[in-house]
């Protein structure tokens, strides 16, 4: 299942999980919801699709519905963006592909809060352009009406 990953503009150690690993985010869910998606998994099934699939970036396993915590939804996403937080216990799983052993350099709340940052930084200049093109086109369209 591992492909070329170079030519898909992708960094070759996020294939085959040779030189990746998921780090779990607690208290973290999705909220895009068209992600390719697998039934009657586990997380660490879950985790190893993510892993062996180069263009994917995060998997979210979703359990809550089933009833079984060992069995569930997986959701495997290639950009790591649309994240909120949630209470624990939420019946869901969020994980992120970083490079091995950076999570054990780093203490795991800093990389966690670091990766919170992020996204939400790019979420929220996503939110500040789409309000600005909706200002600009509707003072535009005022000035034409005058």
């Amino acid at each position: 299942m591992v492909s070329d990953c170079n030519n898909e503009g992708i960094l070759s150690h996020f294939c085959s999980g040779t030189q990746a690993e998921m780090l779990e985010l607690n208290g973290v869910n999705s909220i895009l919801k068209d992600a390719p998606k697998r039934v009657n998994v586990t997380k660490t099934t879950c985790a190893n699709l993510c892993l062996d699939d180069c263009k994917c970036v995060a998997a979210l396993h979703s359990y809550g519905d089933y009833g079984d915590s060992s069995f569930g939804e997986c959701s495997l996403y290639r950009v790591v963006a649309g994240i909120k937080q949630v209470e624990r216990g939420s019946g869901s799983s969020y994980m992120v592909k970083v490079q091995k052993g950076s999570r054990y350099h780093q203490s795991k709340p800093s990389v966690k809060k670091w990766i919170l940052i992020v996204v939400g930084v790019v979420d929220g200049l996503i939110i500040i352009l789409v309000l600005g093109g909706l200002a600009y086109y509707f003072i535009h369209k005022r000035r034409n009406n005058s």
